[in-house]
């Protein structure tokens, strides 16, 4: 599913600020998939892009024709928001309080 959902943001010219598994978690309520299933425990994902309106109406689309998608939530961020974050996990990488062996260097060489 992430790949045919990256694929279609990058067609339209969209890019993918990154992907983030927030993990399994129990649902409030069962969901019903598409297919009549019913579900109690749910994988959420967090995609982070950036595209025009268009660019996220086609996104929403392909991820809703997933069998695996139970509910899909969008919300506009703004850029503010985005670089702080960025920076903070930038700051947290590079503290000379975080141990060595649990620095991510390719994040860091990517991110400077």
């Amino acid at each position: 599913m992430l790949k045919a959902l990256s694929a279609t943001i990058l067609e339209q010219g969209g890019i993918i600020r990154g992907f983030e598994n927030l993990g399994d978690r129990v649902l409030t309520k069962n969901l019903k998939s598409q297919h009549g299933e019913n579900f109690g425990i749910g994988r959420f994902i967090q995609v982070e892009f950036d595209g025009n309106p268009a660019t996220k109406k086609l996104a929403e689309e392909t991820a809703m024709s997933n069998p695996e998608v139970l509910r899909l939530f969008s919300l506009k961020m703004k850029e503010r928001n985005y670089l702080d974050r960025i920076m903070k996990r930038l700051n947290s990488e590079l503290s000379p309080f975080r141990d060595e062996e649990s620095r991510d260097p390719v994040y860091v060489r990517e991110m400077w």
